[in-house]
């Protein structure tokens, strides 16, 4: 799980150096913003779950003769959907998924930006904490509500507040001045 790994916290900077994610200091990390090239060899690897997957729009000349003889003459949608292309892309990583990448024969070629940020596991030990209590418990409400604290958390973290109206009925002339 994601949220029992070192995290995010502070002190974000820009890094001028493009190779910075070959050698990130000790409690630091970075999210790069690069092009990686899928070599023969990191596809031969990863034939059956291709790397670097993105969001993006299907494109008829992205499917493959299989897939545009399943779709046959209906339209094709225009939600975005997650692929798995294994093409040569414009990607933003962090450091150490980006390694893994690497060592399965992925190329960066190009870093654009790369920004530099402490890091801590702030948040294993109360997501560790809540997983020991669904183990040890007894009922299924216990394990319910230790497994729903975790994803409670998860669920929080992810969500938009930015499209919401804030919404006051007011019954008194004088709160109606006051606005």
């Amino acid at each position: 799980m994601v949220y029992v790994k070192k995290l995010p916290t502070k002190d974000f900077k820009w890094e001028e150096d493009p190779d910075y994610y070959k050698k990130v200091p000790k409690g630091r990390g970075c999210l790069i913003k690069c092009d990686l090239k899928y070599t023969d060899k990191c596809k031969k690897k990863t034939i059956k779950y291709p790397l670097a997957p993105e969001k993006t729009r299907p494109k008829k000349e992205d499917l493959s003769n299989y897939q545009l003889n399943l779709l046959g003459n209906k339209p094709l949608g225009n939600e975005e959907k997650l692929f798995l292309t294994g093409k040569t892309k414009k990607y933003i990583v962090h450091y150490e998924v980006l390694k893994d990448y690497i060592k399965l024969g992925m190329k960066v070629t190009k870093v654009y930006k790369t920004i530099s940020f402490k890091e801590s596991d702030w948040l294993a030990k109360y997501i560790n904490f809540n997983t020991e209590q669904r183990t040890k418990s007894k009922s299924d409400f216990e394990k319910d509500l230790w497994k729903l604290m975790n994803n409670s958390f998860y669920g929080k973290t992810l969500e938009d507040i930015r499209g919401r109206s804030e919404i006051k009925l007011l019954t008194d002339r004088e709160e109606v001045k006051n606005i």
